[in-house]
C-alpha cells in the first residue's frame, strides 16, 4: 500500500481488535498461490507449522482466524 507506513498498519490492526501477529506482504500471496483470493486487498492468511496454508480469506474474519490458530496450537 503506497503511502501507508508499517506503523499505521499496526495501529489500524490494534484499533480494530487484532491480537495476532500481522505482516506486510512481501510476496506471500504469490508464493502460496492463494486460491479464491483474486483481489488480495485484504488477504488474510494463516500458515501452519509446516508452511501449509491453513486459512485464507479476503474478508476480515478475526474469530475464524483465531479458531484456526487455536486449533493449530492444539488448544
Amino acid at each position: 500500500m503506497i503511502g501507508v507506513t508499517d506503523e499505521q498498519i499496526l495501529d489500524f490492526h490494534i484499533e480494530n481488535g487484532g491480537s495476532y501477529p500481522v505482516m506486510r506482504d512481501s510476496g506471500t500471496y504469490n508464493q502460496y498461490d492463494a486460491v479464491g483470493a483474486s483481489a488480495p486487498f485484504p488477504l488474510d492468511v494463516v500458515i501452519d507449522q509446516d508452511g501449509v496454508i491453513a486459512y485464507v480469506d479476503t474478508r476480515f474474519e478475526p474469530a475464524e482466524m483465531e479458531r484456526v490458530i487455536e486449533e493449530l496450537l492444539g488448544r
